[in-house]
Order: structure tokens, then sequence, then C-alpha cells
């Protein structure tokens, strides 16, 4: 047999086991990470209008149940935040998600101080890796070395880009677990943490040790202002309201967190300010005293019981802003 034929029937067998392997592999993976499929699938091509649009990090994702908003404000909205997103990601998400379907009636950005530390890289997540024929995850996936054109004409090389615990999440998968297999035996009905792009697996209560670090979140980059600016701008093209919300945060003592940090948040909270007073956007904090341990999985999220308790504050706030069409 010739040199060049056995090259080529080198690559094709080569081939051929990894995308055997990439099948093996994607049963796992999407089935520990069908929420999220469930939900990118929902960004990337559903259609269904919705009124309210939920965009931000995991402050967002993890906090904000639309199902107890909708009840209140008689809507129906759609949580697009994304674990580890700064304002440019989350930004991109909510481009998609007008590629394919009509502009909704409201959008609420949830931010706290760390979504305008402009991240090189998002905390990865390999379920983007499924969605690269949309230009838009080009930057994302491209932060990371992996080639958006290579992989769209070798998709079965995804998996060489994946994290650890993505790959963890394979062997999961295959093992019959899902990412809520920590709640299941609660018996809670799925729009209790699984419901419209909102995420909520932790049930457990925040507890204050010796070994506890308060919020340190640094590097807060200026060029941040540009992406709020495009936000504003989507919204007056394509005419929907604007609302800012400070999602919940537990506090610990002022003197726990370094002065400059407080310097850095000061410097957000001023621009933020200025933003919505020059472009009367609505800007609500909720990291008040409503919220005690008892409601956080940990310093920056809520758990169950305390994602229902803000998203019926926040319900009630959007009620009350009676936006017109």
């Amino acid at each position: 047999m010739k040199t060049p034929l056995k090259i080529f029937i080198i690559i094709i067998c080569t081939l051929l086991l990894g995308h055997l392997i990439s099948v093996v592999c994607d049963k796992g993976f999407r089935h520990y990470r069908k929420s999220f499929f469930e939900k990118m699938d929902s960004i990337c091509s559903g259609t269904e209008y919705n009124d309210i649009i939920f965009m931000g990090n995991s402050r967002t994702e993890r906090d904000i149940d639309p199902y107890y908003v909708d009840s209140i404000c008689k809507t129906g909205s759609f949580n697009v935040g994304w674990s580890g997103a700064d304002i440019n990601n989350a930004l991109i998400l909510f481009k998609i998600y007008l590629q394919h379907h009509r502009a909704p009636k409201t959008v609420v950005l949830g931010y706290d101080h760390s979504i305008f530390r402009l991240n090189d890289q998002i905390a990865f997540a390999g379920v983007f890796l499924f969605y690269l024929q949309n230009a838009e995850f080009k930057n994302i996936t491209e932060a990371y070395g992996a080639s958006s054109r290579l992989l769209k004409l070798i998709p079965d090389l995804k998996y060489s880009f994946f994290t650890d615990n993505d790959r963890l999440n394979i062997l999961s998968g295959w093992s019959g677990k899902d990412i809520s297999e920590e709640i299941k035996d609660m018996k809670l009905a799925k729009y209790e943490y699984d419901y419209r792009g909102y995420l909520n697996v932790k049930n457990t209560g925040f507890i204050i040790n010796n070994n506890t670090r308060w919020d340190t979140v640094t590097g807060i980059r200026k060029e941040s202002e540009k992406f709020i600016s495009e936000l504003i701008n989507l919204s007056i093209q394509n005419s929907f309201h604007l609302v800012f919300v400070y999602t919940p945060e537990f506090y610990g003592p002022k003197d726990k967190i370094p002065d400059f940090v407080n310097h850095e948040h000061s410097i957000i909270d001023s621009m933020v300010i200025s933003i919505c007073k020059k472009y009367n956007i609505p800007n609500q904090r909720f990291d008040t005293n409503e919220f005690t341990p008892e409601d956080f999985a940990d310093m920056q999220h809520l758990n169950l019981s305390g994602a229902k308790k803000f998203s019926i504050m926040l319900g009630n706030y959007l009620k009350a802003l009676n936006f017109k069409p």
C-alpha cells in the first residue's frame, strides 16, 4: 500500500474514532447540562415573544425566577443571564436573542460591581461550543484559543477545549445525573428551580465563619461604559424600556473590605447613577437589610427561598413602574 493512501486511511480512521468519542461525550454532557441547552435553544433559535428579558451574570441567572415576576406582572418573561458573564458577554447573549425574537417591552439588567470588570475570558461554558453557527460567539470562544472556523469544520474537536469541570459533567451525565441532582429529593416543582432561563439548585443558608472572605472584586474597566451605551442604543432602536437593578448581596463588616475595593465600587456606583439619570433609566438597589444570611447560598448568590423572595420583590417593583407600550 502506498504511503499517501496509508496516510489517508489513518486520517479517515482517526476522524471516525474522534466522531464516535464525540457522540458518546455529547450524550453525557447534554444530559447533565440539559437545562443550559434548553436555555440556549430558546435564545438562539426560539421565536416566542417575551414581555420582559432579564440579562446579566450568575446573579441574574440564579436569583430571578420569571415565574414569580410573571405571576405578579401578568407577563411572559425570560432570563438570559449567564454565570461568569461580564457586561459584554451579557450583551452578546441579548443580541443573539434579538436576532430571533421580537424585542421585549422591558429589559432588566441585573448588575453588580463585577459585571463591569471586563473578562478576557468568560467562565467558560462548553455549551457555547455547540452553537458556533452564530458569529456572535466567535470572540468568546477564540479568547480560549478555540478557533471557531476550525470547530465549524470539525465540530468533534470541541472537547479539546473543555474545562476539567465540563469533562466531569460528561461522566456525571453518563451516570444519569443532571445539574439539579442535589435538590431532587426535595420534590420541588420545576418552576421553583429551573424555569425559562432561571436555574438555581442551592437551598442551603450562608454560614459566616472565620474563613469567610468578603467581596474584593477589583479591576473595574472604564471601557465597560461603551457596552452600556450599546445597550441603551438598542433600547432606543427597538423601543423597549430599560431598568437597572442591583441584585442582592451579602455585606459583612465594612472594616473587612479593603479601602481600594470600596473606592472601585464607588466609581461604578457613580457611573451607573450618572447614566441612569442622563437617560431616565429606573435604577433600584436590592442589596438591602431585607435579605439575611439565611437567604443566601454564598455571599453573591441567593438560595432557592432567597431567589423566590427577591423575584417577588422585583415583580412588585416592575409592576409599580407601570410602563406603557
